[in-house]
């Protein structure tokens, strides 16, 4: 008996072991527009801190990054050629067709990236309406700011539209989270600003999660606080 379970264990190291040594690919092209020397990619921590990994000089439109540390997580490509970038999940090899405008661009196989993606989708079918309205009254706001025209009453409406939209996005997550307990979108959504620990209902979508994502660099520091906090 004590053979067997020495056998369990060892199997258990040598999976935990490979785990940490995999590593993922990242390849991809850029588009004849985009002009494109360096690329290069961040570790997303969340929207107030990234962490360089590394860059690849762009020839013949064609560029490859390797990422070592055996967990998915979230990264940023992004190159000085152009302003902004995009933001996705690495959890497997993976190719992205790179657009002149970098947050354009498109992660051609990943399934967690897809999932990603509809959950997106599905929040600018139920939110639309209510952010275009925003904008609207945001850009009217900005056109008439010098005129001297009392513009309260849209203020105080593009304020409650906003209100909305916040709290429609964090509930949604947080329902998400509860739903899909064992998904790294789940994981990610809860730590992808760094601003959603501040909403309540936070702790209990981030405890209802998998024993493997409450074990993952990305809930680590939110777990130290719950504890901390004697939550």
């Amino acid at each position: 008996m004590n053979a067997m379970y020495k056998y369990i264990f060892l199997l258990l190291c040598l999976w935990a072991k490979d785990i940490k040594s995999q590593n993922f690919k990242i390849q991809g092209t850029t588009n004849d527009n985009s002009h494109f020397e360096v690329v290069r990619i961040y570790r997303w921590i969340d929207s107030f801190k990234k962490e360089f990994i590394t860059e690849d000089s762009v020839r013949n439109n064609k560029f490859s990054f390797e990422i070592y540390g055996g967990e998915p997580n979230a990264y940023f490509i992004t190159s000085p050629s152009s302003p902004g970038g995009l933001l996705f999940i690495v959890d497997e090899d993976l190719y992205i067709e790179l657009d002149s405008n970098i947050s354009n661009s498109k992660i051609v196989n990943s399934k967690l990236n897809r999932e990603l993606q509809s959950f997106f989708m599905q929040l600018d079918s139920l939110y639309g309406p209510v952010r275009t309205r925003a904008k609207t009254i945001d850009n009217i706001l900005q056109f008439n700011k010098f005129t001297g025209a009392d513009l309260s009453k849209l203020q105080t409406e593009r304020d409650s539209l906003r209100l909305v939209l916040r709290k429609g996005l964090i509930k949604s997550i947080f329902d998400y989270a509860k739903n899909n307990r064992d998904s790294f979108v789940s994981l990610y959504l809860l730590t992808r600003t760094g601003t959603e620990v501040a909403h309540e209902g936070f702790y209990e979508a981030l405890h209802s999660l998998s024993p493997y994502l409450k074990s993952h660099s990305r809930a680590k520091p939110y777990l130290k606080k719950i504890d901390y906090m004697g939550r």
